[in-house]
């Protein structure tokens, strides 16, 4: 059935439209996620189990769509998060070290962060 929604964009987001903390962005925003994506296997699924008539498709053809798209509130409401993801109030350069050694300067710099409020 459905993939399941990037609930960490959804949590940024809400963290950030209701100004109660500080997101560290890894690059310029979140991934972007917040919609179900669906197969047309899925949606053919779906209508079976609802009793409900489906053209067949051609074979070879599938699609997939967005069955739930999340929006912003607070601050940022009626903004869409897939395709734009949440910004972060710091963006963050991923080191040599945070790759090799288990995000070790990106720890440091959060640290700092939480020194410094």
């Amino acid at each position: 059935m459905p993939t399941p929604s990037s609930c960490g964009d959804l949590f940024a987001a809400g963290i950030v439209d209701h100004g109660i903390g500080q997101i560290v962005a890894v690059g310029n925003a979140t991934g972007a996620g917040g919609a179900n994506v669906w197969t047309s296997d899925d949606i053919q699924y779906a209508y079976h189990a609802a009793r409900l008539p489906l053209p067949v498709l051609p074979p070879g053809i599938s699609f997939t769509i967005s069955v739930r798209r999340m929006v912003r509130t607070g601050f940022s409401s009626g903004l869409a998060i897939e395709d734009v993801g949440v910004a972060g109030d710091d963006v963050y350069e991923m080191t040599q070290d945070d790759l090799l050694d288990g995000n070790k300067d990106l720890a440091e710099f959060c640290a700092q962060l939480l020194v410094a409020t």
